[in-house]
């Protein structure tokens, strides 16, 4: 058998002599969702026959074309079967039975592929080239062969979860240990049309188990976010688990109190931790501890082989694991008298996070020059005046922001690139050894300067870099300090890459992508509420929005920096209207460059129009599809409306910096309580849910009676205080 090797996009295969299977046992079942999970089972041999293979057969055309997993003794990887001959492909892997059975995954998401055996990443590889069609399996002899072989089709993960329940149902939780029960504000009898906040999720350890473990979700869940709302009743501590096998087998994001020795000695820490087959091992950590009685959010991502924890929103460590792969979300406490949870939700996260240890350039992939990792970096090289460039992600990428660490070393420059759908289609940010920095868009293989500026380059050090890419802006960093911005919309989903020019190489490190996808907020209020005569201004949402005598609705709160309206979802085919959205430097100011949306009944065209005096600043269109929510987005100094997800307009323009958001309507009737807004530097609260923005200095906060006569109604309050006292836990600054 001949072998060599060799880094193809980025990966280290093994191209292993071609053949068929002889005497193969085969099973095909018909397949058309391009993802899926792949689950199976099969007990190896005691002694593995010579040239032995299983192979799982993924994506199967008629002609016999598609992708398989091959496994042989101790060894598994990927391979393409095209025109008769198998070809392996993407990182190939190690493996040895942990039991008389083995398990194993198949992940199939867009184009990646992920196999796991006994709970542990094995194998990955990357292709495009065929999606659907059928699997199965098939193997060279008797001996080998697969058991409960199950094919379960996957969509987004979208979870939440209030806990207001009847009687001592769980809802979909599973009590994996410990007890768990939804309980409603001490004192009273909760009624979920009265309450502000009813109910939340408590755990605690029984007295024969360390600690505390409820489940939900399903089995094949992979790649999401978690958020809940925490609070400890007493010192210990408490947490969140991602890819929940059982009690053994879990990631674990535990978190223990300041000051107080927990039953493991370690006290006021936060910790990763990986639990397999019952062993705890810790995968980062670092010290500050909660305080009871404290509601916080904890947040815990795994996405692309990596673990993010988070504390009101903020990420506190980052670990690479491998481990799992899949499985439910968990809610844990331990050592501890008890634990409250609320307001859960979960849902799909896509990004990366790659820092290039151990020789491995994780999903970055060689689209032109060459491409290594060496001493926990990935090198670029290329030895013409050509561009080199290492890409990831998939076609349906958009707004989002890719950033690394870069050394020029001997390259001509280095940069970034967004919105990649072709060789000849991206946007770029580049940054030349004389210091000239140029924000580009190559469209058809034409490149158009969009914005240029100038920063000597030191080709020893390592500088950040950044490009953002969505919502109509480009714009550039360098070090955190935004360098460039440009307006522009024409691409608006594709891959990130890192760039340089030769000849010469260039050196990166911690490359990531993280996006920028807010959700429309959701407004909650109590039944009862609303029938309250005296809280109207407050529950009804259109009273956010103030109509002034020329006819405009301003939005009643001063918008500071990034934000994103939604509008009611409306059929735009059959409306015929115009609506401006107007940037003033106040609410009720005048506009300087007002954006104007309009469309014909009938037309299904919306088009779009910046204006400034008597001149056009820019202009676009979308075409409308049916009922379908206009968004506008103010990121920078750039604005831009959106039809669902179709770029109208995009203009960048010095007067969008502005506080005052107006709208204004010509033959189009929205209602306004069902538009949303957005920002980051915006506050609105109900208190509908658990108080984790929020910290208490004087009294005790927490859900109450509103009337001693009336048990059960009840609302957010202070109280066992002359003077009861509640801070915001962020640190507001500037303007306000």
């Amino acid at each position: 058998m001949a072998v060599r090797c060799r880094l193809v996009a980025g990966l280290l295969c093994l191209w292993w002599g071609a053949h068929s299977p002889a005497g193969a046992q085969a099973t095909l079942e018909p397949l058309t969702d391009p993802e899926y999970t792949l689950e199976f089972a099969f007990q190896p041999p005691t002694a593995w026959p010579a040239g032995g293979e299983i192979r799982i057969l993924l994506d199967q055309t008629d002609a016999g074309e598609g992708h398989a997993l091959l496994l042989r003794p101790n060894r598994c990887c990927f391979a393409r079967t095209q025109d008769g001959n198998t070809h392996p492909f993407g990182r190939e892997g190690a493996w040895r039975p942990s039991d008389s059975t083995v398990r194993g995954v198949v992940q199939r998401r867009h184009s990646q592929l992920v196999a796991l055996l006994d709970h542990q990443q094995v194998a990955t590889a990357q292709d495009a080239a065929y999606h659907g069609g059928s699997v199965g399996w098939e193997a060279t002899h008797d001996s080998l062969k697969l058991d409960d072989f199950h094919v379960q089709p996957v969509a987004p993960v979208e979870f939440a979860d209030d806990f207001v329940r009847e009687g001592d149902s769980l809802g979909g939780w599973e009590a994996l240990a410990g007890s768990w029960a939804s309980v409603g504000p001490e004192g009273s009898a909760a009624r979920p049309d009265l309450s502000s906040n009813p109910f939340s999720f408590r755990g605690a350890p029984a007295p024969t188990e360390s600690f505390a473990l409820a489940a939900a979700g399903d089995w094949f869940w992979d790649d999401y976010r978690m958020s809940v709302a925490a609070k400890a009743e007493s010192p210990g501590a408490m947490g969140v688990a991602a890819y929940v096998q059982d009690t053994a087998n879990c990631l674990l994001f535990r978190w223990t109190s300041t000051g107080e020795e927990a039953e493991d000695g370690i006290a006021g820490r936060r910790q990763l931790i990986r639990i397999r087959d019952g062993e705890w091992t810790v995968l980062a950590e670092t010290g500050g501890g909660f305080r009871i009685d404290r509601w916080y959010r904890l947040g815990l991502t795994t996405c692309d082989g990596g673990v993010a924890a988070e504390v009101d929103g903020r990420v506190v460590l980052r670990a690479a694991d491998t481990s799992f792969g899949q499985g439910r979300i968990g809610l844990f406490a331990q050592s501890i008298q008890g634990a409250s949870f609320d307001d859960i939700s979960a849902h799909s996260a896509r990004g990366s996070h790659d820092e290039f240890g151990g020789g491995e350039p994780g999903w970055w992939a060689a689209a032109t020059g060459n491409w290594e990792c060496r001493q926990d970096h990935l090198y670029g090289a290329i030895g013409t005046a050509k561009a080199a460039e290492a890409t990831t992600g998939e076609g349906d990428w958009g707004h989002y922001t890719v950033a690394t660490a870069v050394k020029v070393k001997t390259a001509r420059s280095v940069g970034l690139t967004a919105c990649r759908e072709t060789e000849a289609r991206f946007y770029a940010f580049r940054w030349e050894l004389g210091g000239r920095q140029t924000l580009e868009a190559v469209l058809d293989g034409a490149t158009t300067v969009l914005a240029e500026g100038h920063q000597p380059l030191e080709p020893t050090r390592f500088y950040e870099l950044a490009l953002q890419a969505g919502h109509g802006r480009l714009a550039a960093q360098v070090d955190g300090r935004t360098v460039l911005e440009a307006a522009d919309a024409r691409l608006t989903h594709g891959q990130a890459g890192l760039l340089l020019t030769g000849p010469g190489e260039a050196c990166f490190d911690n490359a990531a992508v993280t996006f920028d996808e807010p959700r429309p907020p959701t407004f909650s209020v109590t039944a009862q509420f609303t029938r309250e005569e005296t809280m109207q201004n407050w529950v009804d949402v259109s009273r956010q929005w103030r109509k002034g005598e020329d006819g405009v609705a301003w939005f009643d709160m001063p918008l500071f920096g990034d934000f994103t309206l939604w509008l009611p979802e409306m059929d735009l085919t059959a409306v015929g209207g115009a609506l401006d959205i107007l940037i003033a430097p106040e609410t009720g100011g005048a506009a300087a460059a007002p954006l104007r949306l309009a469309t014909q009944a009938g037309s299904g065209v919306v088009s779009g129009r910046v204006t400034q005096g008597e001149g056009t600043l820019a202009e676009g269109q979308a075409e409308a599809t049916g009922p379908q929510r206009l968004r506008v987005a103010r990121r920078g100094s750039c604005l831009s409306a959106w039809l669902g997800d179709a770029p109208i307009v995009a203009c960048r323009n010095d007067a969008y910096a502005g506080r005052g958001l107006g709208l204004r309507f010509e033959g189009v009737s929205l209602d306004l309580a069902d538009a949303s807004v957005a920002s980051p530097n915006l506050v609105d609260v109900t208190f509908s849910g658990a108080p984790t923005d929020w910290e208490p200095q004087f009294g005790v906060w927490q859900v109450t009676d509103r009337w001693p006569c009336a048990p059960g109604w009840s609302w957010f309050g202070g109280s066992k205080h002359e003077s009861p006292l509640l801070w915001s836990k962020d640190v507001l600054e500037g303007d306000q």
